[in-house]
């Protein structure tokens, strides 16, 4: 499963998808998620933990195998995919209400292309040649 990055408040699920990976025997699911100013974190990984679920419960119909589901992505899609796979467990960002709650989203591996860590630095990082970037209201307004 792909999550597209854009600094969490722009992108979208047909940005860089790696289809490639269909020519080795993988099925690509490149997914769309709530952005920043459509709706505050932590609705964001709630969308990534739905789509996984989602993809659970509708495995046989697309003939994939729903226990071996991998989720990677650029960016801020790989800080998505990073905290998919460590916040198994934790209810407060499941998102049950989106759908599938029956289904668990863990993810049986995470890869996370250039997703920042820590977020209090996020500005300090952020190379002199990058374009300004919105900010990140939804990292102040959770806690």
């Amino acid at each position: 499963m792909w999550i597209h990055g854009g600094g969490w408040s722009r992108g979208r699920k047909e940005q860089h998808p790696p289809i490639n990976l269909m020519a080795h025997g993988y099925a690509i699911v490149s997914i769309e998620y709530r952005l920043s100013e459509e709706a505050p974190f932590p609705a964001q990984i709630e969308d990534c933990k739905a789509a996984v679920r989602w993809l659970r419960a509708n495995a046989a119909r697309f003939r994939i195998d729903g226990e071996r589901i991998a989720v990677f992505g650029a960016s801020a899609g790989g800080h998505l995919a990073a905290l998919l796979g460590t916040t198994g467990g934790i209810a407060d960002f499941e998102g049950f209400a989106l759908g599938n709650a029956g289904y668990f989203s863990r993810a049986k591996a995470v890869v996370d292309f250039y997703g920042p860590a820590d977020l209090r630095h996020l500005d300090s990082q952020q190379a002199p040649c990058a374009p300004p970037r919105a900010p990140t209201r939804w990292l102040t307004t959770w806690r």
